[in-house]
């Protein structure tokens, strides 16, 4: 339990220390997900867990800073679905026919990869289980542009 609150302290304090805000719950407003990416070389993340290699890079939306945090610490301080969208992109990156989730989409949406209307495509069709032939085709074809979500790093 210590080490949980140690590294809590040390994840907080970081982001705090590079945001505009001087408290974590304002600090922690200030924070996007910007990319995901694998390393397959050792990484530590801001809370001190190291190795990563699920990685998660967040950009502060008031001064632009960036910073490289664990997946785990996304997902458990930070309360962004990051392991979702790594889920996602893996299993469409298996298998293009796999479907993808609404975080991984509207990811992609933001960061312009993907169109509104291949976001609305998606959406309309994600919990379908028999698509036409054309729909399977434009979902491929999505599921293709997600694989830019994450980019593998050495």
């Amino acid at each position: 339990m210590k080490k949980m609150l140690d590294a809590k302290y040390q994840l907080t304090s970081g982001i705090v220390r590079l945001s505009q805000a001087d408290e974590w719950e304002s600090a922690r407003k200030e924070w996007q997900l910007d990319h995901i990416y694998k390393t397959a070389r050792p990484m530590s993340c801001l809370c001190g867990h190291t190795p990563i290699s699920n990685v998660c890079v967040l950009k502060n939306r008031l001064n632009k800073r960036t910073t490289s945090v664990g997946n785990c610490c996304v997902k458990k301080f930070m309360g962004m679905p990051s392991d979702a969208i790594f889920n996602a992109v893996n299993r469409v990156a298996k298998d293009d026919s796999k479907s993808a989730n609404i975080h991984t989409l509207r990811l992609a949406l933001e960061k312009r990869i993907i169109t509104q209307w291949e976001f609305d495509f998606y959406s309309d069709t994600m919990n379908k289980r028999k698509l036409t032939p054309k729909q399977v085709a434009t979902r491929k074809r999505i599921n293709q542009k997600l694989g830019q979500l994450m980019k593998e790093v050495n």
